[in-house]
C-alpha cells in the first residue's frame, strides 16, 4: 500500500507560557519524520523571536510565519479585520 500522508492542523491556545515551546517540539518531530511544517504564530508584540532564526535553518521543510499586528484589546470597538 502506498504511503499516504494527510495534513494536520494543531492549534495551541491559552494563557501563560509554553504554547510556542509545545508547537516547536511537535513541529521538529514532524520535520524529523520527513514531513513539511508551516507554523503560524500570532504575536502580542513586534519584538524579535529567536525561534524564527532557528527555523530558517530548515529551509522549506519548516516555515514559520508571524501574523497579526500585536496586542489587540477586546472591548466595545469592533476589531479591525486585519487582526
Amino acid at each position: 500500500m502506498a504511503d499516504v500522508r494527510r495534513g494536520l492542523i494543531i492549534v495551541n491556545t491559552g494563557p501563560g507560557k509554553g504554547k510556542t515551546t509545545a508547537a516547536m517540539g511537535t513541529a521538529l518531530r514532524a520535520v524529523g519524520q520527513g514531513m513539511r511544517v508551516l507554523m503560524l504564530q500570532f504575536l502580542k508584540g513586534s519584538w524579535h523571536y529567536g525561534e524564527l532564526d532557528a527555523v530558517k535553518q530548515f529551509g522549506d521543510k519548516f516555515v514559520m510565519k508571524q501574523m497579526g499586528r500585536g496586542f489587540v484589546k477586546v472591548g466595545t470597538e469592533k476589531p479591525d479585520p486585519e487582526d
